[in-house]
This record gives C-alpha cells, structure tokens and sequence, in this order.
C-alpha cells in the first residue's frame, strides 16, 4: 500500500459542526466518528470548519505557515461574524447549546492559542492517522509490528507525566502486547486507545488511539521492527504476541482494516480497492534494519529552538513596530512632525518593515526545515543510517543558523525601538535638539 500523506487524509474528512465539550467528544464518539471527520469542540458553525478544513490542507502541504494559517482563520472568524461574547452572527438568531466564551481563552475561538492548537492537533492526527493506514498493509504490519511512543517535539515544559500515563494504561489493559520498562507496544495493543482515553485521570486527552494523544504533546511515534521487538520482549521476559500480529496482517490481507477503509474512496488516487491476498513469509523471515532515531530527534529539537526563536524575533518586531509608532505619535503632538527626529523615526520603521518580512521569511524556511526531517525515509540499513544521519546533521545546523539569524533580527528590531524612545525624549524634552522647532 502507497503512503498516504496528511493532507489527503485531511481533504477526505468531513466537517462535523458540534456543540459538543472536548471531554464529551472523546467519550461520546467512536473512532471511525473521529477520523472520518474536521472538528472542534463547541464549534457549530459550519462554514467555518471548512475554512479549519483548506487551512489543515494548506499547513500539511507547507503552502502556509501556522502563522499564515491563523490570519486566514482570524479573517474567517470577522467574517462570519464571531465574537466571544456573542458567538457567530447566526447564533444569536437561533437557540444554541454553545456557551459564550471570556476573550482570550482557550474557550475562544479568535484566541491565538485556541487557533494554534486546532491547526497544530489536527495536522498531527492526520498524520499519526496515514501512519495508521498505512499499517495496515500487511507486510509492513508483519515486518514492523510495533510503535515507540517518543518525543519528536521539543516543550519548554515536558509534562513529565507519560511514564505515568504509560504505566496507568498499561495497568489498565493488563499489558497486553506492552511492554513494560519502555514505551514500546504493539500495534494492536489495547494500551494505545486507554492513553488516548485519559486512564489514570487524566482530562487533556483526545480520545483517538493514535498520537498526539493529548492537546499540546510533542510525543509521537515510530515504527519498530520484528527484530527489535522481539529483542525487547526478550529483555523483559515479555511474550512477544506476534502470533496475533500474523493473524492481523492475514486480515490486513484481505482487505480489512477501520483506516484503510475510511481512507479508501474513488477521491482518493492513493488508496483504491480492495488488494489481492498477500503471502506472509515465515516467522523469523523478515529481518529488518532497525534504526538509529537519535539524529532525528536531535534535528527536531533544533527546529522546535529554532521555530520559538523565530516567533519571539516576531513578538519583538512587532513591540517595536508599536514603540516607533508611539514615538511618532508623540513627535506629532509636541509639533516636530517636520524634524530631523521625525525623520529618523521613519527610518526606523521602514527598517523594522525589512527585518520583519526577513523573520517571516525564516520562519518559513524553518517550517520547511521540519518537514523535510518528517518526510526523510527512515533508513534500511548501516549505510543508508550514514546518509540518513548527515542529512539530519544537515537540516539540524540550518535550522540552528536560522534561529539565530532570527534572534539576531529580534535583537535589532528592539534596538530600533530603544533608539526611537530615546530620540523623541531627547527632541521632546530639548526643543529642537533634533534639528526640529517646535
């Protein structure tokens, strides 16, 4: 079976209006309910799902930063007629179930960090959902019968609690194809939906059985082979259940399988019909190379570095847009709208422009950056490991340089903004001390 990438996942999802609350989705809606479908919790408003939906589409295929994809969602939202106090224009025609929200929370459909996480969850379950689907062909199910429960995404603050969850869920399903002493399971074992189902308490979870499993995870997963798993299995003394592993790739086989069928329409030129019946090879047939992920995971810790450096050069581009412009304001009131002071604050502001179209830029570029790392075919033996781990060292040290380029452009940008404060006091408080008169 071809791979099937996230953006056509998001493209065959229906939009699903629904005043329901996140905890309620996750307990009232089954799996096929969830991927089959674009949606959000306490969002009726159809027309702006569909927008949610083209913008998933255009983030998965790097058309769009998230930061692009937020304005477009935010000028959706004015649209539409949303305020949080007062929901959608048709809202206040009509009874709704869908409570007003305090501006600026999470509750809030215009905040920054509701738009944020909507985009960012929805693109990770399209792709943890491909990955699933693409499972189910049954000789990458017989060769790579588990997942690795991993961080690919750097946090300034881990939760710290996964062991915990890991060891709650696993409790939970009686260890069932699960390894204890690491988060390593099957991919048929029951332990991935009680994550996703918040056993041991936990309320911040999705639902789904596939990652991310709770709103704002970096964790993810990767494949692991026969060979590996039954290594493992072998460490901790752990029946290595791939007899039911073989039995699921026969059903695989023939057809079967929740992802594949939701993934299979005549829309969709990557999965299409029902595959003949494959032969399975023998136990122990298959030995696959088993990777070295820690190139990887270190290229996706200097883009997640390198990505906060660059929204915080915007953050602080943007400051000094607003304190060049408060300096001009007061250049204008105490009448040196004609200075030598003025002057300079223009300049100031034309420069500012350039390093904040030079931040996007490598925003863009960093984006880019990870998901080439994504997108890197996993390598199948020690000289494809080689290639593979170069060209991670290579994507690591040009998404560092863009991080620091970018800080440096924020550093600039706040020295701008100094230099204005410090020309209007010195224009305002010494006359014409800039060349001005009053």
């Amino acid at each position: 079976m071809p791979p099937i990438d996230s953006a056509a996942i998001t493209r065959l999802r229906e939009v699903r209006p629904t005043e329901l609350s996140s905890r309620r989705i996750r307990d009232e809606w089954d799996a096929k309910i969830k991927a089959h479908s674009v949606f959000s919790a306490r969002t009726a408003n159809e027309d702006y799902l569909r927008a949610v939906k083209q913008v998933l589409v255009e983030t998965s295929t790097r058309q769009i930063t998230p930061q692009q994809a937020e304005r477009k969602l935010l000028d959706t939202l004015q649209r539409l007629g949303y305020t949080p106090e007062t929901g959608f224009a048709g809202d206040r025609s009509r009874k709704t179930r869908v409570p007003f929200a305090k501006r600026n929370t999470m509750s809030d459909l215009s905040s920054s960090r509701r738009i944020q996480l909507i985009v960012d969850t929805n693109v990770k379950q399209a792709r943890s959902f491909g990955q699933m689907a693409a499972s189910e062909d049954p000789m990458i199910l017989y060769s790579d019968p588990a997942w690795r429960l991993t961080r690919t995404g750097a946090r300034k603050k881990p939760r710290g609690t996964w062991p915990a969850r890991w060891k709650a869920a696993g409790e939970k399903v009686g260890w069932s194809g699960a390894l204890k002493n690491r988060m390593v399971a099957l991919k048929t074992s029951p332990i991935w939906q009680a994550i996703g189902d918040g056993t041991g308490g936990y309320e911040d979870t999705l639902g789904s059985s596939y990652p991310p499993f709770a709103f704002g995870s970096g964790m993810a997963w990767v494949s692991v082979s026969r060979r590996e798993w039954i290594r493992m299995c072998a460490a901790e003394g752990a029946p290595d259940g791939l007899e039911a592993i073989s039995q699921k790739a026969r059903e695989m086989s023939r057809g079967e399988g929740l992802y594949r069928d939701v993934a299979r329409t005549a829309e969709n030129p990557l999965v299409v019909g029902t595959p003949a019946p494959v032969a399975l090879p023998e136990a122990g047939a298959v030995e696959r190379y088993a990777p070295d992920w820690s190139a990887q995971d270190r290229a996706n810790t200097a883009v997640d570095a390198a990505l906060d450096a660059a929204k915080a050069a915007q953050k602080a581009a943007e400051e000094a847009v607003a304190a060049v412009a408060e300096a001009q304001e007061k250049a204008i009131s105490d009448g040196l709208g004609e200075s030598v002071a003025a002057a300079r604050l223009q300049t100031y502001l034309e420069k500012l422009g350039a390093a904040k179209t030079k931040i996007a830029e490598l925003y863009g570029r960093i984006v880019n950056y990870g998901g080439r790392v994504e997108a890197l075919p996993p390598p199948t033996s020690a000289a494809d490991q080689r290639r593979y781990d170069d060209e991670m060292k290579r994507l690591e040290r040009a998404a560092r340089l863009s991080g620091r380029t970018a800080a440096a452009a924020g550093r600039t940008a706040k020295i701008y903004a100094e230099a204005a404060r410090r020309t209007i006091r010195k224009a305002s408080g010494g006359g014409n001390g800039e060349g001005g008169s009053k």
